[in-house]
């Protein structure tokens, strides 16, 4: 999948699915070797990953994220 924009939007502005032309939502995680985004079409419910402007699959983001170490949060904290 690819994102396109509206005719005179930013590039900040809402993304649109090309396979229907629905808005995309996009969220980015940061794993150990880089953030990974996610567009998804809240029209048609096409999603697809991308690893630093490539696509790549939801298994390899998935491979990422096991191996990412997150630092300990202390939860008594406040």
């Amino acid at each position: 999948m690819e994102w396109r924009h509206g005719e005179g939007e930013s590039e900040m502005a809402n993304h649109m699915c090309d396979r229907c032309g629905g808005a995309l939502v996009s969220i980015t995680l940061r794993v150990s070797t880089g953030p990974r985004t996610m567009h998804s079409c809240s029209t048609c419910d096409h999603r697809v990953w991308e690893a630093e402007g490539d696509s790549t699959d939801l298994e390899g983001v998935l491979d990422e994220l096991s191996q990412t170490v997150l630092p300990r949060q202390n939860s008594r904290a406040r």
